[in-house]
Formats: structure tokens, sequence, C-alpha cells
């Protein structure tokens, strides 16, 4: 019985695909962080299935936001990622809009978590591209 392991390009295509699904999980650790801190709410919280207070609605919401908004991911990419419903991601985006347009107040607090998520994702990517291309020098 043979195997077919196939070809390089398969083989590239799916450690690639390994890749980007692994940077989503950090994007998603970055945004879960600024969430947690932001809204003052446990990592168990935002990841629970049980709906929660108001508090931690707005934090999953503020979640889902930052996936899509501030990193770029479609919703389909985000509900894969927390395992929730595409349509979940679509209204926590929309309602998050929305309270942006009505609170000023709360628009900027969106605007400076965003900006952190930017600059997170910044430091991170130097830092990848910084270990990629030091080499050790033995003595």
């Amino acid at each position: 019985m043979h195997i077919r392991l196939g070809s390089r390009q398969e083989k590239a295509e799916r450690s690639q695909s390994r890749s980007k699904a692994l940077d989503h999980w950090r994007l998603q650790l970055i945004a879960q962080h600024i969430v947690e801190t932001a809204c003052s709410v446990t990592e168990a919280e935002v990841a629970g299935l049980r709906r929660g207070s108001r508090r931690v609605v707005l934090a999953r919401h503020l979640n889902m936001y930052l996936l899509h908004v501030g990193s770029g991911l479609s919703f389909m990419a985000v509900s894969e990622l927390l395992r929730r419903d595409r349509r979940g991601i679509a209204y926590a985006v929309a309602a998050i809009e929305q309270r942006r347009e009505d609170d000023p107040l709360f628009d900027t607090t969106v605007e400076m978590m965003e900006l952190a998520m930017m600059r997170s994702v910044q430091a991170e990517t130097a830092a990848r591209s910084a270990s990629r291309t030091s080499t050790t020098v033995w003595n």
C-alpha cells in the first residue's frame, strides 16, 4: 500500500495554513488581553458559553470587534477562531459600531484599544522578524 504524501506545493499550503492558524491564535491572545484589561474581566468569562453580565457581553463583543476590525480577519475567520456563530460575530461588530457612533467617550476608548492592538501586532511582527534574521555566533 502506497501512501501519497503530496506535492511540495500541497505541503507548503498545509504549512502556510497551520502558520495562518497560529497567527490568528496569536491575534486572539492579543485582543483578549486588551479586552480583559480594559473591561476587568477574566479569560474564563470572555471565553465562557454562558451569557454573563452586561460587562462580560461587552467584553466579548469588543474581542470580536478587535479581531475583525482591528486585525482584518473575516467574520468567518473570527467565528472559527472563537468557535462562535458567524452571525453572532456580525451582530457584535454592528453593536460596537453603533455604540461608537452614539457615545464619543466609548468611541475614544475603542480607538485606544485598536491602537493598542495595532502596536502589539507590530511589536510581535518585529520580534518575529528579528528572531528569524538573527544569527548565533559560537566561540
